[in-house]
């Protein structure tokens, strides 16, 4: 009797055109409802597309999606592969997984080393300079706070972080300029005095990135014939996250939270009279998006720096007289329709950053392509 009662409430709702419903965060896909046609009314194409239309649009779907939401975090059970750990530090399931017990094919590593070593000698030759980038992952930095299950796994494991340790063991063998941001988000961790990462997303706090910029610019200023300006950071507290710093409390789709978490911005000065004069491209993942961000409302390092976010997006920054241009996430290019030529001339640096939880496709092929286009040319 009761759910006769709900069903008659709900078809009141809907067919009186009253759909109450609430936002939904992260990515959402919503189906358009059909128009009714004759002929895909006969060949069951309507009823098929009205039928996926309306799980998106009964009454109150959206409520219930929360509240199912709301149910299952607060039982400490994964939601949209999200769970949260110690102190509701939240982490992702497949990132967390990759960074206890992912490896790489042996092989393939070995001849991807190999390859940017060939990149690396060939831009010397032209007067460039190739550095591969690594940056952290929340698992590996905050291990005391994974959720009961990771964090059992952790400790029963003689060893962790084998993608990253594989990687960093094959670019040292063939002679490949690195950096390794693990360690120096382990020391901003133990000197404390702002979040490397916050509660509520798996990317780094711009904290940590604006300090691994600087650590950056020491870097090729060590080790490549390029100079770099010197930098000032400054922080700020701000009232609510930038860019990728709440994406996974977005997932979860919470009525509501206990994350109160002190966000911080950063700021990067150039000392006066110093012109940047490095022109960069980054082939790069999500990690490097809390840098561009930095560098487009900030003082910019460098003189052009042009990022490819795997082959999804692609942004372009250079500073004017007054400011800095940002184009930002254009549409991606596939590997194979790359402008390499263009890449290669146009910059004096090249820059490959990949997150220490895995190895893209995006870059093995971009790698392959570019050792390809070298030898070539």
């Amino acid at each position: 009797m009761i759910s006769i009662s709900i069903m008659l409430i709900f078809a009141i709702f809907f067919f009186s055109g009253i759909i109450p419903q609430t936002t939904l965060n992260g990515v959402v896909e919503y189906n358009e409802k059909p128009k009714r046609e004759f002929k895909t009314i006969m060949n069951g194409k309507y009823q098929t597309e009205y039928s996926n239309w309306f799980s998106d649009n009964f009454p109150f779907r959206t409520y219930i999606v929360k509240m199912y939401d709301e149910v299952m975090f607060n039982t400490h059970s994964i939601v949209n592969g999200v769970k949260a750990g110690k102190n509701g530090d939240l982490f992702g399931e497949y990132f967390t997984r990759q960074s206890l017990i992912g490896t790489l094919d042996k092989t393939q590593v070995d001849n991807y080393a190999r390859n940017l070593k060939f990149i690396q000698d060939r831009l010397e030759a032209r007067g460039k300079d190739l550095i591969y980038i690594i940056t952290p992952s929340k698992a590996e930095i905050l291990p005391e706070d994974l959720p009961w299950n990771y964090r059992a796994a952790y400790d029963s494991l003689n060893q962790t972080a084998n993608i990253r340790l594989e990687l960093n063991t094959n670019l040292e063998d063939y002679g490949v300029k690195y950096i390794d941001y693990t360690d120096l988000m382990l020391r901003l961790k133990a000197e404390g005095e702002y979040p490397v990462f916050y509660r509520t997303g798996i990317h780094w706090s711009q904290y940590a990135s604006s300090n691994a910029t600087l650590e950056l610019l020491k870097f090729i200023k060590n080790n490549t014939i390029f100079n770099t300006p010197f930098i000032k950071l400054s922080y700020n507290k701000i009232a609510k996250p930038e860019l990728d710093e709440a994406d996974y409390l977005a997932l979860l789709n919470l009525y509501k939270s206990n994350y109160a978490d002190d966000y911080y911005t950063s700021d990067i000065k150039l000392k006066e009279g110093e012109e940047p004069n490095l022109r960069v491209f980054s082939m790069s993942t999500s990690f490097s998006r809390s840098i561009m961000n930095l560098f487009g409302k900030s003082d910019i390092p460098f003189k052009y720096y042009w990022r490819s976010q795997y082959t999804q997006f692609q942004d372009k920054l250079y500073p004017d007289v007054e400011r800095t241009y940002y184009e930002s996430m254009q549409p991606g290019v596939a590997v194979n329709e790359m402008n390499f030529e263009e890449i290669v001339d146009q910059s004096d640096l090249i820059i490959i950053e990949n997150n220490a939880c895995e190895l893209p496709q995006s870059h093995i092929d971009f790698v392959q392509a570019l050792s390809e286009y070298l030898m070539k040319n």
